[in-house]
């Protein structure tokens, strides 16, 4: 029998906040829309989260967890912050910092969806890169951007032929141009024109 593969769903900062009691619950819900709205990754780019910040979030999506499985009614807030912080400084500086609660309110990503996003990232500063006329002084790092993203568009089949001929063509004279940096750009660019280099999510 074939084992069929359980995706485990993450639960929804919805439901989570159906958990919370008191204080702790009236400050989720009074968070601003603008900062609800934004991922992990964005608001991170407003506040660098602190080893704290970690540890309370750690424990909050525990506490979620556990709430899920019917371990437990609701989150007692003293278990979110046992063990990061005191009562007071979560009651004062947690729970009275919108930025720093909305962090902790996101779900904890996957190492997979860091890499895809810091992928993507990369991806789309490369092309912003290769879109402005090289310079002498880019010529390398230019010439090095397109061939990366000509490898992310044709794939490592290509890449594998492409390798075949250069080994089979190894003891052809070397063309006269290639060793100019301003004759390689052009057919480097030349191979980009019609080509899709925009990033792709692991979905599509």
């Amino acid at each position: 029998m074939n084992a069929v593969a359980i995706q485990i769903v993450p639960p929804t900062r919805e439901y989570a906040i159906t958990l919370l009691r008191g204080g702790f619950r009236s400050a989720v819900e009074s968070l601003p829309e603008e900062l609800v709205s934004l991922s992990e990754m964005e608001l991170e780019i407003k506040r660098t989260p602190s080893e704290v910040d970690y540890l309370l979030r750690r424990n909050f999506w525990k506490q979620v967890d556990l709430a899920q499985k019917g371990v437990i009614p609701y989150i007692n807030q003293v278990d979110v912050y046992f063990g990061a912080c005191s009562d007071t400084n979560f009651e004062s500086r947690v729970l009275k910092s919108p930025i720093r609660l909305a962090w902790i309110l996101t779900y904890p990503s996957t190492p997979d969806d860091l890499m895809e996003t810091g992928l993507n990232i990369a991806l789309k500063n490369m092309i912003k890169f290769v879109s402005r006329e090289p310079t002498s002084e880019t010529a390398g790092a230019f010439m090095k951007a397109v061939d990366i993203l000509l490898n992310r568009v044709k794939g490592p089949i290509i890449q594998k032929i492409q390798a075949q001929h250069a080994h089979l063509n190894m003891n052809k004279p070397i063309a006269s141009h290639a060793s100019d940096p301003n004759k390689r750009i052009e057919e480097l660019k030349d191979k980009l024109v019609s080509r899709d280099v925009t990033p792709r999510s692991g979905n599509e």
